[in-house]
């Protein structure tokens, strides 16, 4: 009972539920598996049928009208059973560590703090907005860069419209990204899985140097640092 909480954000079926075979045998038999799971749940727990899955995704837009509830309920939706296999077998990877050494109450503090904390995080939310629109809003710049030999214009003229039209961009897709900002839907846990594996990170970081602070020469003193080293190279 105390993996509830987080076994719950993988208890409703995706959004998309079409079948996503990888290269990686073991991720197909958790799909194959969540799906049983899935289908399971539809059988005998015929009331979880009824919960509208789109009424859980987080926005600006509802969180605006009250429902802040959605910056935690979020992480019960996924869009596609690969999102959803992705972001378990990143929980059961990164969450030993956390759960061993800090408990029921710091997993889950950090997983559902982290979750809810990247939902609420406009600034970093519009960020990769501006840098989804900005490929579509700079086109135009590129075009007349790669046109310049097609085009009866001084070369000037090539490289100050191009300039423009990149300023364009710039400034278009900052101002795009705030008024469509609110209307984006945010579903999935892989941010808190992500809080996950930065605790887990900073605890064998931690245990490293407490390691070699105390003279410990052991395998797995020498384990811990080639972990760590890994991680920065």
């Amino acid at each position: 009972m105390e993996y509830a909480p987080a076994v719950a954000c993988f208890a409703l079926p995706p959004l998309s539920r079409a079948r996503s075979p990888t290269s990686i045998p073991a991720l197909d038999l958790v799909e194959s598996l969540l799906r049983a799971v899935h289908e399971w749940m539809a059988l005998y727990v015929p009331d979880l049928a009824s919960v509208d899955p789109l009424s859980l995704i987080y926005s600006e837009r509802k969180l605006r009208k009250g429902k802040w509830w959605t910056a935690f309920t979020y992480m019960g939706v996924h869009g596609s059973y690969q999102h959803a296999v992705q972001n378990l077998v990143a929980l059961l990877t990164h969450g030993y560590r956390p759960w061993a050494s800090l408990g029921p109450l710091g997993f889950y503090g950090a997983f559902f703090g982290g979750g809810a904390a990247a939902a609420l995080n406009g600034p970093s939310k519009n960020l990769q907005l501006q840098r989804q629109l900005m490929p579509w809003l700079s086109a135009p710049a590129n075009l007349m860069r790669r046109a310049e030999s097609l085009l009866p214009l001084p070369s000037q003229w090539h490289s100050s419209l191009a300039d423009l039209s990149e300023r364009w961009a710039h400034m278009s897709s900052g101002k795009l990204a705030r008024v469509w900002q609110p209307h984006v839907k945010v579903a999935g846990c892989s941010a808190g899985v992500s809080s996950l594996a930065g605790v887990s990170f900073c605890l064998t970081v931690e245990q490293c140097y407490d390691l070699l602070r105390t003279g410990n020469t052991s395998p797995n003193a020498w384990y811990f640092l080639c972990l760590v080293h890994s991680s920065f190279s």
